[in-house]
């Protein structure tokens, strides 16, 4: 009973939400978001979605990661 509850709250929710962000990029921001959020964890995306917004998530933190050792390169390079 409750679980079934829980699925018409989590829609109620989802669906006014995804409306506002129709854009694909917008949604995939807002997914991230609420992955990496302890509370909310991967609890609100659909699981075909979840490897994706992983795969995202990881590509972001490689180029943050690749910036930040090119901008300690230079600074350790600059006269």
């Amino acid at each position: 009973m409750l679980n079934h509850l829980e699925g018409h709250i989590k829609t109620a929710i989802k669906t006014p939400l995804f409306k506002r962000c129709d854009s694909n990029q917008a949604r995939q921001i807002l997914q991230k978001i609420s992955f990496l959020d302890p509370r909310y964890r991967s609890h609100y995306i659909e699981s075909p979605q979840k490897d994706l917004i992983i795969s995202l998530i990881k590509q972001e933190m490689d180029d943050i990661g690749h910036q930040a050792e090119v901008d300690e390169h230079y600074k350790n390079t600059k006269h």
